[in-house]
C-alpha cells in the first residue's frame, strides 16, 4: 500500500482549512473511500492498495477542489508520500488548476481519465448558473514556441468542447492558450515541467 498524508490549506492564503477528503478510481471515477482531517492540525491520512491510479482531493464549502493523482499500479512496496491538497476560493479572476486532466501525448485529444475531473467542473456550473470561465491551456517549453502556443489553445478548445457536450451553455465559456509563456517552474527540471503542462479556469463572472 501506499499511505499519503500532509495538511489541507486554502490555495491563496496557504492557511490550514477543515476538509473531508475523498479518492477515486481513475479512469471510472469510481469512488473508494473518504476520510478527514484531524481537528487539531488539519492533516489527512489515506492508505491507497497497491495496483490501480487515484485522484483525491479535500472538499469545503466555498472552495474548488485542486485534485491529486497517484499511479500506485506498479507499487512494489510499501510508501510513504507526504502530499499537501489545496482549496481554491471561487472567486472573480482566480485562476484554478484542473490536475487531473489527461491528454494523448503531443494532442489534444482527451484521455478517459480526464472526465471525472471534468464533470466536477461541470458540476460547478451547474450549481452556479450565473459564474462563467474562461479555460487556458499552457505547457512547458520543449518543442517550437509556434507548436506549443497552438497546442495549447486546441487542449483549452477540447475542454471547452467537452463541457458544451454536457449541456454548459457556450456563451459561459471562452478558451485561451498561453504556450510556453506563463510558466509557474523552471523547465531545466521533469518537476516545473509537469507544473508548466496545465489547464486552469479562471471565474470571469459570478
Amino acid at each position: 500500500v501506499v499511505l499519503v498524508y500532509g495538511k489541507v490549506l486554502d490555495q491563496k492564503t496557504n492557511q490550514p482549512i477543515k476538509a473531508k477528503i475523498s479518492y477515486e478510481q481513475l479512469p471510472s471515477g469510481k469512488q473508494l473511500g473518504t476520510a478527514s482531517t484531524s481537528p487539531d492540525e488539519t492533516i489527512y491520512k489515506i492508505v491507497l492498495p497497491h495496483g490501480k491510479n487515484y485522484g483525491f482531493m479535500a472538499t469545503a464549502d466555498n472552495y474548488y477542489s485542486v485534485t491529486q493523482n497517484i499511479d500506485a499500479s506498479k507499487l512494489e512496496a510499501y510508501q510513504e508520500l507526504e502530499v499537501n491538497l489545496y482549496l481554491a476560493p471561487i472567486e472573480k479572476d482566480e485562476a484554478i488548476r484542473l490536475n487531473n486532466i489527461f491528454f494523448e501525448f503531443g494532442k489534444a485529444t482527451l484521455k478517459e481519465e480526464s472526465f471525472p475531473e471534468l464533470d466536477r467542473l461541470v458540476k460547478l456550473l451547474t450549481d452556479n448558473p450565473s459564474i462563467t470561465i474562461e479555460i487556458n491551456g499552457h505547457t512547458d517549453d520543449v518543442g517550437a514556441d509556434a507548436d506549443n502556443l497552438r497546442l495549447s489553445q486546441d487542449r483549452a478548445a477540447a475542454v471547452v468542447s467537452y463541457l458544451t457536450s454536457k449541456k454548459i451553455a457556450e456563451k459561459r465559456l471562452s478558451s485561451n492558450g498561453f504556450g510556453e509563456t506563463k510558466p509557474l517552474a523552471d523547465n531545466k527540471s521533469e518537476e516545473g515541467k509537469q507544473l508548466n503542462r496545465r489547464v486552469e479556469f479562471v471565474v470571469k463572472t459570478k
